[in-house]
C-alpha cells in the first residue's frame, strides 16, 4: 500500500501526526514537521508512547532522526537544548 510503513493501511505520517496531536503537541505552522509541547510531562508521554510500528525497523526507514527539547529560552537569546538522536531506535 503506498504511503504506508510496512505496506500496512494505517501507518502514514497522518497517523504519527494525529497521535503526536492527540498527545498534547502542536504542529507549528501546520507543517507537521515540529511540535510544541506546553510541558516536560506532556513531551515524555508522546515519545514513550508512540505505537510499536513507528520504531526503528531492520531495512525499513525511520520515521524520526532526532528530536530537539528546547528547555530554555534566555532574555539574551542562549537556547538550553537537548537533541535525542534516533529517538526510535529500538529493536522490536
Amino acid at each position: 500500500m503506498a504511503n504506508c510503513r510496512n505496506g500496512i493501511a494505517g501507518q502514514t505520517k497522518a497517523a504519527i501526526v494525529n497521535y503526536i496531536v492527540g498527545s498534547g503537541g502542536v504542529d507549528f505552522n501546520g507543517l507537521n514537521e515540529m511540535f510544541l509541547f506546553r510541558s516536560p510531562l506532556a513531551i515524555s508521554r508522546s515519545q514513550y508512547g508512540f505505537p510499536l510500528w513507528t520504531h526503528h525497523q531492520a531495512g525499513v526507514a525511520d520515521v524520526c532522526l532526532s528530536i530537539c527539547r528546547i528547555n530554555k529560552l534566555s532574555a539574551n537569546g542562549q537556547i538550553d537544548y537537548e537533541v535525542f538522536d534516533y529517538p526510535f531506535v529500538q529493536i522490536l
